[in-house]
């Protein structure tokens, strides 16, 4: 067992944290005036730049206030494009965007800089210097995706330009959150003592504890320190497998952490020869004839990769 344990097991893991973005003032003035279809920016008094969305720090001239708002429009002119052939995932959502897809940066009427979706990727037909007009989604809510995407307008299309005018600030009707999600992917060390315990699932279908020496407690799954003394935990002992459920329940809905679809039934094990549980899935059952007390033991995949999952799930203990 020493030998083995010269490998290390890691994962490659991802989480994913949802939350809400809170816009600020400025912001909810700019998001609230996307539902009537108005675009504002702020401009700096300082340097002359023009903002939008609007900021109320101007980051070139060390913070100076932009106090100074000015209607934008809807229509400008194409000064940069890009078209994407890579998978892109959605800061917000999570998702993979579709490609390819095409992005460019528009400078309003207004004077503001604004970077959206196209409504074409064929770069044929993307014209830089060309006038580009906003199309508006049918149903607003107060977000950059007001905008569905920006078009370029027909030669013989009527023009309508806006003089830039400082006005004043439009009004905080409200305060606006935007829904986000920050998802980071990660490889971490599952620690010497569970690298013992995962191969031992691995290699031999067996599941090993940690015994101390002076409590005489066995941990499984293993620990390191035992919770009662902190004594350092170096003796194993091998267990059957079978054990006696403790406490189970019954999964409705799915969470990206899942193994399984739902609906599937956790349960807490209290294996023979442990004092303490081991929580895993129940399966082989039907759940309305599950019970506090059932005796059951693991069914192993036939592919394992050195993780809690090569127990594929504990079923009832066979009576025949």
């Amino acid at each position: 067992m020493a030998n083995k344990n010269e490998e290390l097991i890691v994962f490659d893991d991802r989480v994913h944290i949802p939350f809400r973005l809170d816009t600020g003032q400025y912001g909810s003035r700019f998001f609230s005036e996307l539902k009537e279809k108005r675009i504002w920016g702020c401009r700096c008094p300082k340097c002359g730049r023009v903002m939008t969305p609007p900021d109320p720090y101007c980051g070139r001239c060390d913070g100076t206030e932009t106090t100074e708002w000015i209607y934008q429009g809807d229509e400008g002119v194409l000064r940069f494009f890009d078209v994407h052939f890579y998978p892109y995932v959605h800061p917000r959502t999570g998702r993979i965007k579709g490609v390819p897809w095409a992005e460019g940066v528009i400078e309003l009427d207004g004077g503001a800089m604004i970077t959206h979706h196209l409504d074409t990727t064929d770069v044929k037909d993307i014209e830089v210097g060309a006038r580009y007009k906003a199309v508006w989604s049918e149903e607003r809510t107060g977000s950059v995706h007001d905008i569905r995407y920006f078009r370029k307008m027909a030669p013989d299309e009527k023009v309508t330009k806006v003089t830039p005018t400082v006005e004043p600030a439009p009004p905080l009707k409200e305060l606006i959150s935007t829904p986000s999600l920050l998802s980071a992917r990660f490889t971490k060390s599952a620690g010497r003592t569970l690298t013992t315990f995962f191969i031992g699932l691995r290699d031999d279908e067996t599941i090993r504890a940690t015994k101390c020496p002076d409590c005489n407690v066995v941990f499984a799954p293993p620990a390191t320190i035992c919770s009662n003394c902190g004594r350092r935990l170096d003796e194993w002992v091998n267990l059957s497998g079978q054990g006696t459920v403790a406490s189970f329940t019954e999964v409705f809905y799915a969470e990206p952490s899942q193994p399984y679809p739902c609906p599937n039934v956790y349960a807490i094990i209290k294996l023979d020869g442990a004092d303490t549980g081991i929580t895993h899935m129940l399966g082989e059952v039907d759940p309305k004839d599950l019970k506090i007390g059932m005796r059951v033991e693991p069914v192993f995949k036939f592919i394992k990769n050195g993780g809690i999952l090569d127990i594929k799930y504990f079923k009832p203990v066979s009576t025949g």
